[in-house]
């Protein structure tokens, strides 16, 4: 840890600065600021790296695609393009995340879920590597101090963020090399980056190179290389437009979704490029002044990040309800279960198709849930399209997400009518005391396309 230290505060553990004078009180209080930092940084990392599953907003997505990949790859197969136990058959297995989670399955078979633990902590160390190396201006003790508080840098591995994680290294090793000008080794960080999360740190990288453009000598060549680097991450955008997330939510729900998550995630870039900007121009209060401002943030995004249940990961541990229940006598492999419920950090998700079940929807909620339908009809045409053979609702709804389904599922269920031409049956295989578990019938249903294909033929 002093060697950690030293090196951002460019002492090297010699207590006088760089002038060999002694530090005065605003240098000492930053150096032991700094190692506050790092010690609480330290104590979050190995909190994380003892959980084999580290269950939180984001995180199971990645566990679930390694596992995939590993599965796989190990037995022969190759890696897989396609992930057809989830998306009700549609998905693929690289929506983004192609790099951590090839990583992951690699070291699976040495460390199992760990692997994917172990990604996500070498992410959030590549990050804080990575932004030091681009920026020396940010070693300085006040700056290191506001960069390593950056709410988004926290959040990052407490929400499990693993390819936004590996992304970001990825595009700060580009910036340190073209800051040096080693333009080839840019060209790659930066296109292998933009490959790892397409949908995010390609419209980061953008904005980025756009703000670059007032100040960069070199403009035809940075405009040149930024778009061959694009052209080395071509090949993501294909699965990202077509994954089942994106093909089946509208319009309003992709640019809506996409632009806060780029816009709030471009903030991780922002203090070390205010240290590049200030940090020779004698702004010696500006660091102190945004690290209490990022503590704040920190405290304040609990609620509209939902950052408790982030933080409250470092303690979590995976629910195992789903996991008895795919053990028991009622679940059958190779049914598609749609599970409404995401209070387990989509655990269950994870531990149903380990099981050898399969899953109507994404990991992404925006693929979970369907909102609000406006009849039985409706409903039954959603079940249809999903192929969905078991429903199992929880009463652990999030407050936020606004859906009607429980309600329509235990009125069709109780109505006791088989299935008609126009909606599935419904039938209450059990009630337990936190959770529903439902069985579709869609021996006799058939959409309105169907029906008139079926009197065409008969005609």
């Amino acid at each position: 840890m002093k060697v950690v230290v030293a090196t951002l505060t460019g002492t090297n553990g010699d207590p006088t600065s760089e002038s060999g004078a002694a530090p005065g009180a605003l240098e000492r209080a930053g150096q032991y600021a700094l190692w506050t930092v790092a010690v609480a940084w330290a104590v979050i990392l190995a909190l994380l790296a003892r959980h084999r599953i580290v269950v939180t907003h984001d995180s199971l997505i990645s566990y679930a695609h390694a596992w995939w990949i590993n599965s796989q790859l190990w037995h022969g197969h190759g890696i897989p393009w396609r992930m057809p136990i989830i998306g009700h058959g549609t998905a693929l297995t690289f929506p983004y995340g192609a790099l951590p989670w090839l990583v992951a399955a690699l070291l699976w078979p040495l460390l199992g879920e760990w692997a994917v633990t172990l990604v996500l902590v070498l992410g959030v160390l590549g990050v804080i590597a990575a932004t030091f190396w681009a920026f020396p201006e940010a070693r300085r003790p006040w700056w290191a101090v506001l960069v390593l508080s950056n709410p988004i840098l926290v959040l990052a591995p407490l929400s499990g963020q693993l390819p936004f994680l590996w992304g970001s290294a990825l595009l700060m090793l580009g910036i340190g090399f073209w800051r040096r000008d080693r333009r080839l080794w840019a060209v790659l960080a930066v296109g292998l980056a933009q490959l790892t999360h397409i949908a995010v740190v390609l419209p980061i990288a953008a904005i980025l190179v756009l703000l670059r453009l007032r100040w960069e000598p070199h403009r035809r060549a940075l405009v040149g290389c930024y778009l061959i680097s694009v052209a080395i991450a071509a090949p993501a955008i294909w699965p990202v437009i077509n994954s089942p997330v994106f093909t089946e939510t509208s319009w309003l729900t992709k640019v809506w979704q996409l632009a806060g998550t780029v816009l709030i995630r471009l903030l991780l870039f922002v203090p070390p490029i205010l240290a590049m900007v200030f940090a020779d121009r004698g702004a010696r209060w500006w660091p102190i002044a945004l690290t209490g401002v990022a503590l704040v943030s920190n405290v304040a995004l609990l609620a509209p990040l939902d950052a408790a249940y982030s933080w409250s990961s470092l303690g979590r541990e995976p629910d195992q309800a789903m996991a008895r229940f795919s053990a028991s006598s009622q679940f059958r492999p190779g049914l598609t279960y749609r599970l409404l419920r995401t209070s387990d950090g989509k655990v269950g998700m994870y531990q149903l198709i380990r099981a050898g079940g399969r899953l109507d929807s994404e990991f992404f909620p925006e693929s979970i849930w369907g909102g609000m339908f406006a009849s039985e009809r409706d409903y039954s045409d959603f079940l249809r399209a999903r192929h969905v053979d078991e429903v199992l609702v929880f009463d652990q709804v999030p407050g936020h997400v606004h859906t009607n389904e429980p309600q329509l599922l235990a009125r069709m269920a109780a109505s006791g009518r088989a299935c008609a031409k126009d909606t599935v049956g419904i039938r209450l295989v059990y009630s337990a005391d936190h959770w529903d578990y439902y069985a579709i019938d869609h021996s006799c249903f058939l959409t309105s396309a169907a029906r008139e294909r079926h009197s065409g033929v008969l005609g």
